[in-house]
C-alpha cells in the first residue's frame, strides 16, 4: 500500500497543481477579458470622435473644391471680360491717336491758310 499511497498522493498534488494553474489561466483569462472590455470601450470613445473628424474632413473637402470651381468660374469670368476690355483699350487708344492727327492736320491745314494769308499780303505790300 506504500506504493499505491505514493501514487496516490503523487496524483493529488499533481491534481492540486493543475488545478492552481487552472485557477492561474482563470485569472489570466479573466484579467484578459476585463483588458477586452476596455479596449471595447476605449475603441467606442475613439470611433466617435474620429467618425465626426472624418465627415468634417469630408466636408471640408467639399467646401475647398466649391471654392476652387468658384475661383475657376471667376477667372473665367474675368477672362471674358477682359477680352473685350483690351479690344475696348486699344480702340480708344486708336481713336485719340487718329484724333491727335486730324487735330493736329487740321491746325497744319489752319496755318498753312495763315502763312499762305501773310504772303499774299507781304506780296501785296511788295508790289
Amino acid at each position: 500500500m506504500t506504493g499505491a499511497d505514493d501514487i496516490l498522493k503523487a496524483a493529488v498534488k499533481k491534481q492540486e497543481l493543475v488545478l492552481r494553474n487552472l485557477r492561474g489561466a482563470s485569472d489570466i483569462v479573466s484579467s484578459l477579458e476585463k483588458m477586452q472590455d476596455r479596449v471595447e470601450l476605449s475603441m467606442k470613445s475613439v470611433r466617435g470622435p474620429i467618425r465626426d473628424s472624418a465627415k468634417e474632413i469630408e466636408r471640408m473637402g467639399r467646401m475647398t473644391e466649391d471654392i476652387m470651381k468658384s475661383m475657376t468660374d471667376s477667372v473665367g469670368v474675368l477672362r471674358d471680360l477682359l477680352g473685350p476690355l483690351d479690344m475696348l483699350v486699344r480702340s480708344m487708344a486708336t481713336i485719340y491717336k487718329n484724333g491727335i492727327k486730324t487735330h493736329l492736320g487740321a491746325i497744319k491745314s489752319e496755318l498753312e491758310l495763315y502763312f499762305k494769308f501773310i504772303r499774299r499780303i507781304m506780296e501785296a505790300i511788295r508790289s
